[in-house]
């Protein structure tokens, strides 16, 4: 065997979401190709023997070994994974400084440590302030021409959904910041910091999550801005349903004055946009309910009386064979 032998096994181990295995292996990598337990042979016993036979200069533990554990804690849905995947690349910027050159972090090894932030994103693991500490240390490493360590779209995108996920006062802004800042440098001719449509959802979804009064007209304004550069010929940024019920879910919990109307409007841009041929944006069960809600939460005199509409017209279409428009619990207890 060799290294690309335990990287093979090591990302078996990594889809199959087994992160303590995946590690363990890597663990016998970075034995071997240190060399070892210095005692002599008698006193070893049968696993050392079996490290000498492996020893070999062919096997390394390397930066796809190092990566692909971090990738799997990152997606392994364990609680702790983030704090892990912390100390592993830790481990890789301790081992690359003291000399070891087959260990160098990369954006790579960055870009899964932050995803394993927004996967264990909890509030009391201050997860939006390490992934924005690893953006900012990517940055720095990119400043001073280290091109391994550039931040790319992906990487952005991850620090926005840890931000998004984080819910913390002024997070969805930092995120829209983010992807302001991507826009500019694609401008100028950065073609690795071009947003696409994960990055542009996800900093709509930062606003649906922030309760900020100013949240509805800031995801408002970015999904005007994602139809404009679909006019421009961006067919890959053309917003879709989830899009539409994030703004839509952000207007309802800004509580603004005529958020409930502006997300009773998005919904009939929804019908009409589908009623001629744009099935992305088919409207369902989960939007309408995100449109009451905002009439649930509004001050209008007759807000009951739209959201009765609304359920309806559920009921109506349901009535004539349209299952995405089927009332359920959720339906029912807003009106």
């Amino acid at each position: 065997p060799n290294t690309i032998t335990f990287n093979s096994v090591i990302a078996a181990f990594a889809k199959a979401r087994k992160p303590h295995e995946a590690e363990e292996t890597l663990k016998q990598m970075m034995t071997i190709s240190r060399g070892g337990d210095s005692r002599g042979a008698d006193s070893r016993g049968a696993d050392n023997e079996v490290i000498d036979a492996l020893r070999s200069d062919e096997i390394k533990a390397d930066t796809i070994a190092f990566n692909t554990v971090l990738h799997a804690w990152a997606i392994s849905g364990i609680r702790g994974s983030a704090q892990r995947a912390q100390q592993l690349l830790d481990h890789m910027v301790r081992l690359h400084h003291s000399g070891n050159n087959d260990v160098k972090p990369d954006v790579f090894s960055y870009t899964a440590a932050i995803s394993a932030w927004a996967a264990d994103n909890r509030k009391d693991n201050n997860a939006s302030e390490h992934a924005l500490e690893l953006l900012h240390k990517m940055e720095n490493q990119c400043a001073l021409g280290n091109e391994d360590m550039c931040p790319n779209t992906v990487a952005y995108t991850a620090v926005v959904n840890v931000l998004a996920k984080s819910g913390k006062a002024g997070a969805a802004l930092q995120a829209y910041d983010i992807l302001l800042s991507m826009e500019k440098q694609y401008r100028e001719g950065n073609d690795d910091l071009k947003p696409d449509m994960i990055c542009y959802s996800s900093v709509i979804d930062a606003f649906a999550k922030s309760r900020e009064e100013y949240a509805g007209e800031k995801a408002v304004e970015l999904l005007h801005h994602m139809i404009s550069l679909t006019d421009m010929g961006h067919a890959e940024i053309g917003p879709n349903s989830q899009v539409y019920c994030s703004v839509i879910t952000a207007l309802g919990k800004s509580l603004a004055r005529g958020a409930a109307d502006a997300a009773q409007q998005l919904l009939n841009d929804m019908e009409r946009m589908y009623a001629f041929g744009n099935n992305d944006v088919a409207p369902n069960t989960i939007i309408f309910n995100a449109v009451i809600d905002a009439w649930s939460r509004s001050s209008f005199v007759f807000k009951a009386d739209r959201a009765h509409a609304l359920l309806k017209r559920m009921e109506e279409e349901f009535e004539e064979g349209n299952i995405m428009y089927e009332p359920d619990i959720i339906t029912y207890n807003s009106v």
